[in-house]
């Protein structure tokens, strides 16, 4: 489950990954830097624009920072299967991927 914390640690490796400072991040995303350590520790669920606004700071998308947790979630889930059920999950989530994508 995804919850602040965990994706406040998210928000914390990506800034950590990218060499900025909870300082640069609030500048860039507008917000306090008091916003932006608030919502690394998991201390503060922000609504919706400001968790946006912090992905940009981050030089990512909200989505984004969303995804890698999902990403994370389906790999764990995948890989808790038998081989052969493992094969069949790839096959039926290739088949997701390639029907949504040509219906763009």
């Amino acid at each position: 489950m995804l919850t602040p914390k965990r994706l406040g640690k998210r928000a914390l490796e990506r800034r950590h990954s990218l060499g900025l400072t909870q300082d640069a991040v609030a500048a860039a995303a507008s917000v306090s830097t008091e916003t932006v350590r608030r919502f690394e520790l998991g201390l503060i669920n922000p609504n919706i624009a400001t968790f946006l606004k912090i992905a940009s700071g981050l030089q990512t998308s909200g989505a984004s920072l969303l995804a890698e947790q999902v990403s994370d979630e389906v790999t764990e889930l995948v890989l808790g299967l038998p081989t052969h059920e493992q094969e069949i999950a790839f096959v039926m989530l290739r088949a997701l991927s390639d029907y949504t994508a040509a219906r763009r």
